[in-house]
C-alpha cells in the first residue's frame, strides 16, 4: 500500500515564493522538514523551531509565518471534508498575508489576485496531498 506524503513544498512562481505545508508530522518531523528547506536562513530556522516548540497541540490547523517562510501545519481528520476546511482556512491566512506583503491590498480591484493564488494553492494541496490520502483511505477500505 502506497503510503502519502507527509509534506509537501508549492513554490508560487509569479510571488517567487514557497509554501510548506505538513500533514500530521510530529514536532520532531516539521523540525527535520524545515531543516531541510534550503530557503530558511539558519537563524530564523531557530527561531521557527523555538515557535513549534512552544505551540500546544491543540489546533486543527496553523499558519506559521516569519517573514519569508510560510508553513501550514495540518493535523489528521477523521473526515476528509474537515481536512478541506481547514486546509481552506490556513491558505487564505497565507494568501492575504502573501499579497499584503507585496503590497496588494484586499479591495475589489484586486479580489482576482487573491483568488486565483487561493485557487492554485487549493489545487496543489489537492493533487500533492489530499488525493494522496483519499488513495490510501480508498485502498485501507478495499483491504478490509
Amino acid at each position: 500500500m502506497k503510503k502519502y506524503s507527509k509534506v509537501i513544498n508549492i513554490h508560487v512562481p509569479i510571488y517567487n515564493t514557497n509554501l510548506i505545508v505538513s500533514y500530521n508530522q510530529t514536532d520532531k518531523e516539521l523540525i527535520k522538514t524545515i531543516g531541510e528547506a534550503e530557503y530558511i536562513p539558519k537563524k530564523e530556522y531557530q527561531e521557527l523551531i523555538n515557535f513549534i516548540k512552544g505551540y500546544k497541540d491543540s489546533f486543527v490547523g496553523l499558519y506559521i509565518n516569519n517573514g519569508k517562510k510560510h508553513i501550514i501545519r495540518l493535523k489528521e481528520e477523521n473526515e476528509i471534508w474537515k481536512l478541506i476546511d481547514t486546509t481552506s482556512h490556513e491558505v487564505l491566512h497565507f494568501v492575504f498575508e502573501l499579497l499584503k506583503i507585496r503590497g496588494i491590498k484586499h479591495c475589489t480591484k484586486s479580489e482576482e489576485a487573491y483568488t486565483y493564488l487561493n485557487g492554485f494553492l487549493m489545487g496543489e494541496i489537492y493533487h500533492q496531498l489530499i488525493q494522496g490520502i483519499l488513495d490510501y483511505q480508498n485502498e485501507k477500505i478495499i483491504e478490509n
